[in-house]
């Protein structure tokens, strides 16, 4: 028995220790507990958002990079905040890690409830770094 035939039985462990691996990460990471077809382009279409209040205001803070701020359109009323606004240019979903096929965004659309002491009628906005910061003052009680 030769030094070379040891590594080639060590070689050969770790080749098929190499595919097992494999294998666990394709059905970790290539599966998903969702299947493909619940998720939509109008799903993904949303963007993110937070609401903040102080005393006097609420903030809604929405994430939407890439927006085209002069297509930008905010409605509100009865409470409801509308948001839409369309993208510089598509974004394939395919292209940035996400597994789905051929889905492409165009823009972001969001409704958000508001509420009922939210003065939509004295709304503001702002855009900074990709974030539209809406402020909604509080209807003052008389």
């Amino acid at each position: 028995m030769y030094w070379y035939d040891d590594f080639e039985r060590i070689r050969e462990y770790i080749r098929k220790r190499i595919k097992e691996m494999e294998r666990e990460f394709e059905d970790a990471f290539l599966s998903t507990s969702l299947p493909i077809e619940e998720f939509t382009a109008e799903d993904i279409s949303s963007p993110l958002y937070t609401i903040y209040e102080s005393e006097d205001s609420y903030y809604v803070v929405i994430d939407a990079p890439y927006m085209d701020t002069s297509s930008l359109t905010i409605e509100a009323h009865d409470n409801i905040l509308n948001i839409e606004v369309k993208l510089k240019e598509k974004i394939n979903l395919g292209n940035i890690g996400y597994r789905l096929h051929s889905c492409e965004i165009f823009n972001y659309r969001k409704t958000i409830s508001l509420p009922p002491d939210a003065d939509v009628s004295r709304l503001t906005y702002s855009i900074k770094s990709g974030r539209i910061i809406i402020n909604i003052p509080k209807k003052h009680e008389r």
